[in-house]
């Protein structure tokens, strides 16, 4: 079970006109103009964007999103550092949650972790059990444990 953005994510990677490398606005909002520059730049201009911002108004000014457990460096320890309180993860209810409950009621067991790349789940037509439950482990003590090897590729 995959959120809207999961399910969206094959047509993210081949589109054509996806982003590729950072980009700076040159012109005005709106206007769509834009330049390619290095990871370094963007960060400097990032970084000197966002202090300008704290300097002007407050560290309190900046709110900061992660997406689930694998944000947890930005949307807690960055928020804490930058001095702002207002860090949150929406996503916990719009992703996570819905996800943990289908694959509950669907597999009698939870996905846990975050989003684990190699699923080895039951073998093609055995119900998942205790002995066989989703893991990150590695394949061949998940096969020992009765499971089949299952590829998103």
């Amino acid at each position: 079970m995959l959120c809207a953005r999961g399910q969206a994510a094959p047509s993210f990677m081949y589109d054509p006109d996806r982003l590729r490398a950072p980009l700076i606005r040159t012109g005005e909002r709106g206007e769509g103009k834009f330049k390619e520059v290095t990871w370094t730049e963007a960060l400097d201009y990032t970084a000197e964007k966002l202090r300008a911002i704290g300097q002007a108004f407050g560290p309190e000014t900046v709110a900061v999103f992660g997406h689930t457990s694998g944000d947890f460096w930005f949307a807690d320890y960055f928020a804490q550092a930058w001095g702002t309180p207002n860090a949150a993860k929406p996503s916990s209810s719009l992703c996570t949650s819905p996800r943990e409950e289908a694959a509950k009621l669907t597999y009698g067991l939870p996905v846990g972790g975050h989003e684990p790349v190699d699923w080895a789940g039951p073998t093609a037509g055995a119900p998942a059990t205790p002995s066989c439950k989703p893991s990150t482990s590695s394949t061949p003590s998940a096969v020992e444990r009765g499971c089949g090897s299952t590829s998103f590729a």
